[in-house]
This record gives structure tokens, C-alpha cells and sequence, in this order.
């Protein structure tokens, strides 16, 4: 779920602005895992620009210090598109700080478990991202949630946070996106359509790119 309307439709401007956030239903994209996508994510560009990145940082701290004011806690960012924007939001906070890794195991040296908040820039399947908290053993059960910059809204994704008994917060996702792209004239309508079909059948819409 996403925090709010106003500050999804803020972030996904914003995130659109900067090319964080690219879409091309002509000439699709290939993700990492070989999946051909009209859209391709790289938060880690937030850093560079000044006014999204103290945007950002604030809507993540507010979200923060309003939901858990009665307790400090330690902040995760996930390796590696969120430890710059995560850290950020730590030293706001004045929280301590860690990151967390989906390929290793990571030990957090201190005398009593604190709550754990994970931050993560992207939300896709969910599996990358869980293998990081994974990473919190033994502390997962202090893990009190997971908040994202952006989410594709995958029907995987959702399950397998429910599976793990863990909540997620967005602070945009897909569906505002293109919505957002299509009110500034980035998109026509037909690739509005184009973009909606490509969220409900990622992988058959890659194989048919393929063709």
C-alpha cells in the first residue's frame, strides 16, 4: 500500500523529472534478470539532485517519527539502491544505521535488539529485498516494517510480505506513475494502455517483445 495520494503523485513527478524512472513501450528495456520491460528504475539518481533527495528524506522521516514517535530505532537500508537515501533519513532521525545485504549474512553488534524499520528504494517481486532482511537474523522479530520509495504493484510481491508477517509502505507505485506521465503529455493514451497491460502480464508481454 501506498502512504498517501498526495505525496505518491509528488514522488512519482518528481521521480519521472529526474529520469529516475524511464518508460518506452518502442524500445523496451532489459531488466537484469533478462526480462524485457517499457520501464527501467534507478532511485540511486535521487542523490544527485538536491530537492527530490531532501523530498524524499523528509516524507520518509515524517512517515517514520508519526507512525513509531513512541520509539528509536534502527534504520536497514537495503544494498544498494537504498543505503544512500536510508542513511540520509537515519542521521535526520538521529537513529543508528545499518546495511543489510540480499547475499549475506550480517551480524549487528549491539547489547539489546532494537526495533528494526528496512528501507528499500524498489519493490518488484519482493524476493530481493526479503533475502535482505533475511540477512537480520536473529533479529527479525524486531523487524516492525518495510518502507519503499516506489513498487510495481506485483500481486508476488504483496504475498510474500504477507507470507513473511511483514507490512510494506510505499511512498508511490505503478499505478500513480503512469498516471502522473500520462497528465504531463509523456505518454499518449494507447501507451498508457500499453503500460497497464505490461503490470498485469509482465512475462508474457517480455516474450512477446522477444518475438
Amino acid at each position: 500500500m501506498i502512504f498517501n495520494r498526495e505525496i505518491a503523485s509528488q514522488t512519482a513527478k518528481l521521480l519521472l523529472q529526474i529520469n529516475a524512472i524511464k518508460l518506452n513501450c518502442t524500445h523496451p528495456f532489459t531488466w537484469a534478470s533478462g526480462l524485457k520491460s517499457p520501464i527501467y528504475c534507478n532511485n540511486r539518481l535521487i542523490l544527485s539532485h538536491l530537492y527530490t533527495r531532501t523530498y524524499i528524506t523528509s516524507v520518509l522521516a515524517d512517515l517514520i517519527h508519526n507512525r513509531y514517535a513512541q520509539e528509536k530505532m534502527l534504520i536497514a537500508g537495503v544494498s544498494t539502491g537504498a543505503i544512500g537515501i536510508a542513511s540520509l533519513v537515519a542521521n535526520k532521525l538521529n537513529y543508528p544505521y545499518i546495511n543489510i545485504y540480499p547475499s549475506k549474512k550480517i551480524k549487528l553488534y549491539i547489547e539489546i535488539p532494537k526495533p528494526v524499520l528496512v528501507i528499500e528504494d524498489l519493490i518488484s517481486t519482493g524476493k530481493s529485498s526479503l533475502k535482505a532482511i533475511d540477512s537480520l537474523d536473529p533479529y527479525k522479530s524486531e523487524i516492525k516494517g518495510v518502507l519503499g520509495l516506489f513498487t510495481y504493484g506485483f500481486e508476488t510481491a504483496y504475498d510474500r510480505f504477507k507470507e513473511h508477517d511483514l507490512s510494506l509502505t510505499t511512498l508511490c507505485d505503478y499505478q500513480q506513475l503512469i498516471k502522473e506521465a500520462q497528465l504531463a503529455g509523456m505518454i499518449k493514451q494507447e501507451e498508457y494502455h500499453i503500460l497497464k497491460s505490461w503490470r498485469k502480464y509482465p512475462y508474457q508481454w517480455s516474450k512477446k517483445s522477444n518475438l
